[in-house]
């Protein structure tokens, strides 16, 4: 996999993955010293390491946006939770309604990431049914982390001003993101549908990957989104095929094994410049926590793939139709659509 090298280098990433590293630790740490154990372990380590994907900007952005996101993420969780138990019909709507509204009126790039997370959170909490008594033992449970969290950011970013990365993204234009906002409405409807009339024995707890696939690929700007399919399809792939060998084939200890899902870990979040690679370390490091957990590592990574490739070709069709449609009924002369030249040529094609 050829890696094109950042153009402020590599370092200021190796520097903030190893800072996201340490404060997941040390909240792994905490959470192990107020007794909490097994899935609730789990819980508030997703939320705290969900959160350090939501803040992770280099060059780093200042303290005050880092701030509000463990909170918003760690409340989603819980309202995701809540809603997938008491009205498990109306989550879906939530998101989708949610994602929506993110993708059209949010335009700073910072705050953006952060409510994509805050929605893919709740999109994947509403799969693990939560009543209201053990919401209220996850939030008791998740303040100190929080306080940690919010805490480790403020000495280490509070001199940090406004930087580039906090501007008005791209893709800011009515049109675009009109488009934009239509292929991830779309696709998590079809997305939420499929999952409802999948055969029985594909109902398993890693059903929500074909919604939360669909989400992340269609977040990016519309011209990178076929890339972005391509590349997720290929990388889970190739991932789960890795994975396999070293925690199917290979029988390591249990101390390699966690080693071995730190350094993931990190790699995940030191290649942020890089979706493929990213996507890769993700999926290798999934299967290996499942495997871990003692769950079936030979039907994760058969789930991943297939659901991957599922929310792919919805996305793909979705936003081809779309790309259609738009090119069919447009002002060519006046308003031109900003589209990639092969997928013009393909719309207009027919192809």
């Amino acid at each position: 996999m050829h890696l094109v090298k950042p153009e402020i280098g590599y370092k200021p990433y190796a520097i903030e993955a190893l800072k996201a590293v340490i404060i997941c630790g040390l909240s792994f740490g905490l959470l192990q010293l107020l007794g909490i154990q097994g899935r609730q372990l789990a819980m508030g380590l997703m939320i705290v390491a969900q959160t350090s994907f939501a803040v992770f900007f280099v060059p780093p952005y200042h303290f005050p946006i880092r701030a509000m996101a463990f909170p918003f993420i760690g409340l989603s969780a819980i309202a995701g939770g809540i809603a997938g138990h008491y009205i498990p019909f109306a989550a879906p709507a939530l998101t989708i309604i949610a994602a929506a509204a993110t993708f059209y009126y949010i335009f700073i790039n910072s705050i953006r990431v952060i409510c994509i997370n805050v929605v893919l959170v709740f999109m994947i909490f509403a799969y693990f049914p939560t009543p209201i008594e053990l919401a209220g033992v996850y939030l008791w449970q998740w303040f100190l982390p929080g306080i940690l969290f919010t805490v480790w950011h403020w000495l280490a970013y509070r001199r940090h001003r406004y930087t580039e990365i906090s501007l008005p993204i791209l893709e800011s234009n009515e049109r675009d993101r009109l488009l934009s906002t239509v292929v991830c409405l779309v696709s998590l409807g079809i997305a939420y549908t499929v999952t409802a009339l999948l055969p029985t024995r594909f109902h398993s707890m890693h059903v929500y990957w074909i919604p939360m696939v669909c989400l992340l690929v269609t977040q990016v700007t519309v011209s990178s989104t076929t890339t972005y399919v391509k590349q997720r399809i290929s990388m889970n792939i190739l991932g789960a095929g890795i994975a396999a060998i070293l925690f199917y084939v290979i029988s390591m200890p249990y101390w390699l094994a966690i080693t071995l899902l730190v350094a993931l870990f990190y790699l995940c979040l030191f290649f942020m410049f890089s979706y493929k690679h990213r996507t890769f370390c993700v999926t290798v490091m999934m299967v290996g926590i499942y495997h871990i957990l003692q769950h079936a590592t030979a039907v994760v990574m058969m789930d991943r793939v297939v659901f991957t490739i599922i929310a792919g070709s919805i996305v793909l069709v979705v936003s081809f139709v779309t790309y259609a449609i738009v090119l069919k009924f447009q002002q060519p002369a006046h308003s031109p659509v900003s589209l990639p030249a092969s997928q013009m040529r393909q719309a207009q094609s027919g192809k």
